[in-house]
């Protein structure tokens, strides 16, 4: 390797000479040799120490600087270091099917046969899927990989390339997303076949132009039933209802037993309307409690359900706290915002 990365050193110092290989006829200077030499250095330097990405770059700016079959060599190497076979075989294509002049020196004559077998090699570990798309609505489907370029029905009509790993293939028609796979692939893997229809919408599926990240379809929020809620609150208010009728009973038939008996011990012919105090006592109270309970629990269901839904920017969710206070002779509830 590093006797390798001596001749590209070599071929970059002596390019003067050479100036048909400047990228689009430029003519080479002493800056922009020295520029493309420097990055081309960092480049080796990066794919020596394993760090390939840096060497993709660097080389491909090298490329951009002065043009030199030896940069794409090492920019191809990088890439098929890094799994980009893809992208590595389009470079040894570009690189390979140069045609060099006669003037052309050695190292690049060598960068480009190195390329040819290098190719060769690759072209095996490449792998590619067959994406089959059954339905009538088929002919007007696009598939997209990676979020990449569409693909349309002539570009599904036979293998696709892709680099080794994982990827997500979606699948759209007439401007809709209607779904995506995640698939991985494996290296060499050749013709995998990946099936997704375009005639119903998959689970996930959602307009192209908008919606919710991750391909949900938008649909209207029902939101929860205020049906339980309701009723608990009813059963409650028809508590509340019935305690205090038979609290009001009973507080008149108190004030009649108070008349009957002004002394502390009542006779025993009043005892009936005793007992009907008791009862009756015994009923609201009972009645209270429930009812209480019943609107309290009724009210706290509602708003907690209401309060489900994500206060807009700026603005404070509030919040219901609701409290049942039971006295001697009394009953209330207390709600605060």
């Amino acid at each position: 390797m590093r006797r390798a990365w001596f001749s590209l050193w070599l071929v970059v110092a002596m390019a003067v000479p050479f100036p048909t290989f400047a990228r689009d006829g430029e003519g080479v200077t002493s800056d922009r040799l020295d520029a493309a030499r420097a990055s081309a250095t960092a480049g080796g330097q990066a794919f020596e120490a394993g760090d390939y990405a840096t060497a993709v770059e660097r080389f491909g700016h090298a490329e951009e600087l002065f043009h030199a079959p030896p940069h794409l060599l090492f920019l191809a190497r990088a890439q098929v270091k890094l799994g980009q076979l893809v992208e590595a075989r389009d470079t040894y294509r570009k690189l390979v099917e140069e045609q060099l002049g006669s003037d052309a020196p050695p190292p690049f004559r060598d960068a480009q046969r190195d390329g040819k077998s290098e190719l060769s090699e690759l072209r095996n570990r490449i792998p590619s899927i067959q994406i089959s798309i059954p339905g009538e609505r088929a002919a007007q489907a696009t598939v997209t990989i990676d979020d990449g370029e569409p693909i349309g029905p002539d570009g599904l009509s036979q293998p696709i390339d892709v680099n080794p790993g994982q990827h997500v293939v979606a699948l759209l028609s007439e401007g809709r997303v209607l779904g995506s796979q995640s698939i991985i692939v494996a290296e060499g893997a050749k013709a995998q076949l990946i099936e997704m229809t375009a005639d119903e919408p998959l689970s996930g599926a959602n307009d192209s132009g908008g919606g919710t990240p991750g391909g949900a379809l938008d649909e209207p929020d029902q939101g929860p039933s205020l049906v339980p809620p309701l009723l608990l609150g009813g059963f409650g208010v028809a508590a509340l209802g019935v305690g205090a009728i038979t609290g009001v009973l009973a507080l008149n038939d108190a004030a009649e037993l108070k008349d009957r008996c002004p002394e502390p011990r009542c006779p025993a012919e009043n005892e009936s309307l005793a007992d009907s105090v008791r009862s009756l006592g015994t009923v609201s109270t009972v009645a209270f409690i429930l009812g209480g309970a019943g609107v309290s629990a009724g009210v706290l269901w509602w708003a907690i359900q209401g309060g489900d839904e994500t206060p807009e920017p700026g603005q404070e969710a509030s919040t219901l706290r609701l409290e049942l206070e039971l006295g001697a002779s009394s009953l209330g509830i207390r709600g605060t915002f």
